[in-house]
């Protein structure tokens, strides 16, 4: 059985407060080298401003599709969670 209201971790009061990174392993076409997508995700609007391919899985790209977001936003900065 499913619960009657879904869980709901952290959500962000307005755009550009909490931003995450999502990855995923995919295969593009079949016979293909596998890929890593890197996604910056504004948790508020779920809008996904920056995507980053890399065909290996390295944390540099992670950090390199953040600041990529940031740089297209206006006054933002990024600020390390504790």
């Amino acid at each position: 059985m499913h619960p009657t209201s879904p869980k709901v971790g952290v959500r962000a009061g307005k755009p550009d407060e909490i931003w995450h990174i999502d990855y995923v392993l995919c295969t593009p076409r079949l016979m293909a080298p596998k890929v890593w997508l890197h996604a910056a995700i504004d948790n508020f609007s779920r809008k996904i401003p920056r995507v980053r391919v890399a065909e290996r899985f390295e944390i540099s790209s992670s950090i390199a599709v953040l600041r990529e977001a940031v740089a297209t936003r206006k006054a933002l900065t990024i600020v390390p969670s504790s």
